[in-house]
């Protein structure tokens, strides 16, 4: 059996290029710049991305995971909205530069909001910018609707809300980054569907044994692999109570270990004697 541990992330999209739909929304940002700031023509065809554009693009997108994410959780295309505009930050954050170029426009950016990064010469938008682009008379109405415990997107963690500042915690949810999970973020560039920890009922569906770590019998080489994983679970219970402590919001609690191998060499007996 052969142990590989992923705990970082370095991807580029390949067969599930998604640029084409990451166009429709660069085109919407710099339309929204131009009526906002050069007092453009207003067009619906911008300020909306339409149904038809969506169906349009995602017929070419058929083998594609988001398409398949679109149909497990049978996604509005509100809902795709969200996911795209959330997976460009992560993937394509360029195409918001057109907001930092602008950043001393300032009813532009009490308007979008969003975080201006001087250090890194960048904007990255919050999710009071995705609703002030994308329903700007209903804002109130679609933030009910996206942070729903039982909206699919949050239902199977697919998305989180995440602060880039300390006072995103006061000003609440519209003032946080809206992130893919990294799980669903390697989905939609190709990874296999998220694993059991990203569905609901985790973890009521794991399966346990009866033997101890310590009885199975594996090669020096997975030990030896192992044994990171061994350690952390030793003292991440420890570490997970010192959440008052500085160095907390520094350690990633949460690890992501890959077992693979051939039928039959042990892996699912191996993971189920950690406790």
């Amino acid at each position: 059996m052969k142990t590989t541990i992923d705990e970082t992330l370095d991807i580029k999209a390949e067969k599930n290029d998604l640029r084409p739909i990451i166009d429709v929304l660069d085109l919407h940002i710099k339309s929204i710049i131009d009526l906002e700031v050069n007092e453009g023509d207003f067009s619906s065809s911008v300020l909306r991305l339409e149904t038809y554009q969506f169906d349009m693009i995602l017929q070419g997108l058929r083998s594609s995971n988001l398409y398949k994410l679109i149909e497990r959780l049978s996604l509005s295309h509100d809902d795709l909205a969200l996911v795209v505009f959330a997976y460009a930050w992560e993937n394509y954050h360029e195409i918001f530069t057109p907001f930092f170029i602008h950043g001393d426009n300032v009813s532009l950016h009490a308007k979008y909001q969003g975080h201006l990064e001087s250090t890194k010469k960048r904007f990255t938008p919050s999710f009071h910018t995705f609703l002030t682009m994308y329903y700007p008379d209903s804002h109130w109405v679609m933030y009910n609707y996206f942070t729903d415990p039982q909206h699919p997107l949050i239902k199977n963690a697919v998305i989180t809300f995440e602060s880039v500042v300390t006072k995103g915690d006061v000003l609440g949810v519209r003032n946080k980054v809206v992130k893919l999970s990294e799980n669903f973020l390697v989905y939609l560039n190709g990874g296999g569907y998220p694993p059991l920890d990203s569905e609901v009922g985790f973890p009521a569906n794991l399966t346990t044994s009866k033997m101890d770590f310590e009885e199975v019998v594996l090669t020096s080489g997975t030990l030896e692999n192992l044994e990171p994983f061994v350690t952390w679970l030793r003292i991440c219970q420890n570490i997970k109570q010192q959440k008052d402590q500085p160095f907390f919001k520094k350690i990633k609690t949460n690890k992501m270990y890959v077992f693979a191998g051939s039928p039959g060499t042990g892996k699912t007996l191996t993971a189920t004697t950690f406790r």
